[in-house]
């Protein structure tokens, strides 16, 4: 078996109008090393235009990076390029047995390492998601003890029965609340990204493993499982049930974006500056006026994307900008409410 050493180098776009898409090549068997061809096309259709390469149908992906030093790489026209052992896993899962898959996957599509570019392609993201046929949500891979399609059956039931089951019903399955509290933990639903990706979607499909659920179907059983009495008496994780919350209220109308940032609080982000950043597609509308002009504001509440700027710069500029506005009160209540759950943010 050949190895790969050269290390595969990225072609410049044209950031705020152009995408990369990995074209994922089929395999036999999910040991077969994992090929891809990366094709880069415009957004949008542009009608006006007489170029030959146009938009072409891909599927997105919603999943957790997980580290990057795994050693992992998958070749690209030839030549390597670094995955964590999460995508890794993700892409043998996903890939099909013939003919290629058109994939969009943040982590190899944007050349993370190009700041003016990952600045423009993140402004992009919001109508990335919604223009893909699909988003598949990567859980991660599961074990048999995990028992995935117990806990998909019995998330599906809940949505059927439109209830909650009494403690009696998990006696069939030994640990089926352990199993259930074990699920809801996963990192994926912590993940701060995943509330735009949600939010946008067309069409969602849940993996974990070789196992998968509609998101339409899995989204109901959690929002039932979720519940407060429900955390309460089957003993699940309380942040774990808060953070899911978040997740499945994504599509419900929130007054303003201070509200949004408040009620995801416990949302995880590698990079402290996409706590602000994750957001801005889904509520892209917002701007910033006085409490009594919310709903007529003009005026862009939030810094622009800038990824040359540094996370405590971008809160303070975020802190005075609404203060300015008639927003300190709630502000204050953000600080002396949440403020031990942003060990990076600023006093």
């Amino acid at each position: 078996m050949t190895t790969i050493r050269a290390v595969h180098e990225y072609t410049p776009i044209e950031s705020a109008t152009q995408i990369r898409i990995l074209a994922l090549q089929p395999a036999p068997n999910f040991e077969h090393p994992i090929k891809a061809t990366i094709i880069t096309r415009p957004l949008e259709p542009d009608f006006r235009s007489y170029r030959l390469t146009q938009p072409i149908p891909y599927q997105a992906v919603s999943y957790c990076w997980g580290p990057s030093d795994s050693g992992l790489a998958l070749e690209c026209d030839g030549k390597r390029i670094r995955i964590s052992s999460n995508v890794d896993c993700m892409l043998r899962h996903l890939r099909k047995t013939s003919g290629p898959r058109n994939l969009w996957v943040d982590s190899i599509c944007i050349n993370q390492a190009n700041v003016p570019e990952k600045t423009a392609q993140v402004q992009c993201m919001g109508k990335i998601y919604r223009r893909a046929q699909k988003v598949h949500i990567w859980l991660g891979d599961a074990c048999p003890e995990d028992h995935i399609p117990w806990v998909f059956n019995s998330l599906q039931s809940l949505t059927v029965l439109e209830t909650l089951p009494s403690p009696d019903a998990f006696d069939g399955l030994e640990d089926g609340k352990e199993l259930l509290g074990r699920f809801i933990s996963r990192p994926w639903f912590g993940r701060r990204w995943i509330l735009q990706e949600l939010a946008l979607a067309q069409d969602a499909t849940v993996h974990c493993g070789h196992h998968k659920i509609s998101w339409n179907w899995l989204k109901e059983g959690l929002n039932l499982l979720t519940q407060e009495s429900a955390v309460a008496r089957f003993g699940f994780n309380y942040k774990a049930a808060e953070r899911i919350r978040g997740v499945v209220s994504m599509k419900k109308p929130s007054r303003d974006f201070l509200e949004r940032i408040f009620g995801l609080h416990l949302s995880d982000c590698l990079d402290s500056r996409d706590r602000f950043y994750s957001l801005y597609s889904i509520e892209g509308d917002f701007s910033v006026g006085t409490p009594k002009q919310n709903a007529k504001w003009h005026h862009p509440c939030m810094p622009n994307v800038d990824y040359s700027k540094d996370w405590m710069h971008l809160y303070i500029d975020f802190a005075k900008q609404h203060i300015a506005t008639g927003h300190f009160p709630t502000i204050l209540q953000h600080v002396l409410s949440f403020g031990s759950l942003y060990d990076q943010s600023p006093d």
